[in-house]
């Protein structure tokens, strides 16, 4: 973790940004970092958070322990049905493509640490691996079960077709998420999902209002939302979607923690 932090910051991509472009020139002439001490700061720092941690396990008698499984959230075949008590997640906000591209973001770190044994293509083409990969460019037949999200994705419709497939191809693969993940969860369990809402040609989608109303086709009861700010926000404050000069649009600010109830 500590190495992945250090390539994004002493490489020459732009910062603050989740997708991978170059410095301008001028830039990278002055960019001289100290990678050592760098990478030191970075480990000692993530030193003294793991002390403290393990000081707030001590304190309060947690000897709880961890398996890590690496399963595609919409198959979860490692994890029998019905046995989670407690599910918290947060799934990207958007498609990869257009939102959080994590792919790209990870993209130095598997290039240099090669633990996962992926050829340079996998690499490239992670983005189109994760939610909303998928593309419908000549339209599709809505099947997700939400009145907001139909409503909101006729108004996209109305003014690009194919942005309005790369939205509907993320809710897609977010409903089989949703599904597989209520499948594994005990009865009177309980799901916390954070997600924020973002805004597609001048339409919000209303994440947050769209899982409750796709965890009720899955024995999910809605039970409260908390609001909160986005911690530690890596893109910029301001973007802009159209590529008109001068025209920017608010990125997402906040979150939302949506609390759901296996029936």
């Amino acid at each position: 973790m500590a190495f992945s932090e250090l390539v994004r910051l002493v490489s020459n991509r732009r910062k603050g940004e989740f997708k991978m472009f170059r410095m301008s020139p001028i830039k990278v002439e002055s960019f001289n970092p100290d990678v050592l001490k760098e990478f030191t700061y970075i480990l000692e720092n993530n030193i003294k958070k793991m002390h403290s941690f393990v000081e707030a396990c001590k304190n309060n008698n947690n000897n709880s322990k961890v398996k890590i499984f690496n399963n595609n959230v919409i198959d979860l075949f490692c994890i029998p049905d019905s046995s989670i008590d407690l599910v918290i997640t947060s799934p990207p906000y958007g498609d990869s493509r257009t939102t959080v591209a994590y792919g790209e973001y990870s993209r130095l770190s598997l290039q240099w640490l090669d633990l996962f044994e992926l050829s340079q293509k996998e690499i490239m083409m992670l983005d189109k691996r994760l939610m909303g990969g998928v593309k419908f460019r000549n339209g599709f037949e809505f099947s997700i079960p939400s009145k907001t999200l139909n409503k909101s994705l006729k108004s996209i419709k109305n003014i690009d077709l194919e942005r309005a497939g790369d939205v509907y191809s993320f809710y897609l693969d977010l409903e089989k998420a949703i599904s597989s993940i209520s499948n594994k969860t005990k009865k009177g369990g309980y799901q916390f999902w954070v997600v924020a809402n973002r805004t597609v040609k001048g339409e919000l989608l209303k994440t947050d209002k769209i899982i409750t109303e796709i965890a009720s086709k899955y024995n999910m009861d809605y039970v409260y939302t908390i609001d909160r700010n986005i911690i530690n926000k890596v893109m910029p404050s301001l973007n802009s979607p159209t590529n008109i000069a001068g025209k920017k649009s608010e990125t997402m600010c906040n979150e939302h923690i949506v609390i759901l109830r296996k029936q």
